[in-house]
């Protein structure tokens, strides 16, 4: 049984990086422990009987920014595991222990880039450092990792896509991955590089609901980057070569034109 579930929403960053695009608010509201035990198990009464073994997916934006709830009391549930979305920078052998002891299994990271200067300029606050951290410490504990990587940040040039691969190659000698994505940044309204774009290519400025996401994503490739499309679907290709020789899952991106 697979179960998608949200015990919070709202992220513990603010300002949030540039490329995010959320319109849910800016406070970080979770559910209490006591609440998250509870939802569970219901989620065990309705399905343990189809089957006793039940993975839930919690789509919350950082699972791992609502631990300090659980006040230092962490428990399973026979039969259940978690998959988790989780921030690098919060990452740390206490928060893993934490995931283990709840029966977290995989746990998906916002890696974004290989270049340090880059993951600063969108504002992630983390450090190739910390990746390789964290992929590190998540495997010891015995769990897998979901790796997302972007590609066509501002400025960036064939050359920096090259290092994001080489990272990601870093990241699976260290850690243990179980599926990578790779994706073409496409800003969506209200994300602030979104506005950045508007002030380069102001006739992008609609008030249709619709938004045409290959002009916009051709459009920020050709205002915002040194890049081509051939450029990012060269680079990925070895990303998906070094992917498969290592049994890692690939995301399918066609419908961006990737591959």
């Amino acid at each position: 049984n697979f179960v998608f579930y949200q015990s919070s929403r709202g992220c513990v960053q603010q300002p949030r990086c540039k490329f995010c695009g959320s319109r849910l608010g800016n406070q970080l509201v979770m559910k209490t422990a006591s609440q998250f035990y509870e939802d569970v198990d219901k989620i065990i009464s309705q399905l343990a009987w189809l089957n006793p073994n039940i993975h839930i997916f919690d789509c919350s934006d950082s699972f791992t920014s609502s631990l300090s709830r659980f006040k230092g009391e962490f428990h399973s549930f026979p039969g259940v595991t978690f998959t988790v979305y989780a921030r690098v920078d919060e990452i740390t052998s206490e928060n893993v222990e934490a995931l283990q002891r709840l029966g977290v299994v995989k746990v998906s990271l916002g890696i974004e880039s290989g270049s340090n200067a880059s993951l600063t300029a969108m504002g992630k606050r983390t450090t190739t450092e910390q990746n390789l951290f964290a992929l590190k410490t998540l495997k010891d504990a015995g769990i897998s990792a979901y790796v997302n990587l972007m590609y066509g940040l501002p400025g960036e040039t064939p050359q920096d896509l090259e290092r994001t691969v080489d990272h990601f190659i870093e990241l699976g000698e260290v850690g243990e991955i179980y599926r990578v994505a790779g994706r073409v940044m496409t800003p969506l309204p209200n994300a602030r590089w979104f506005f950045d774009l508007l002030e380069k290519r102001p006739e992008l400025r609609t008030e249709d609901d619709w938004l045409n996401l290959p002009s916009l994503q051709t459009a920020w490739l050709e205002s915002m980057t040194d890049l081509t499309l051939g450029d990012i679907q060269k680079a990925h290709a070895r990303l998906v070569k070094y992917a498969c020789e290592k049994g890692i899952s690939v995301s399918y991106e066609g419908v961006r034109g990737i591959v």
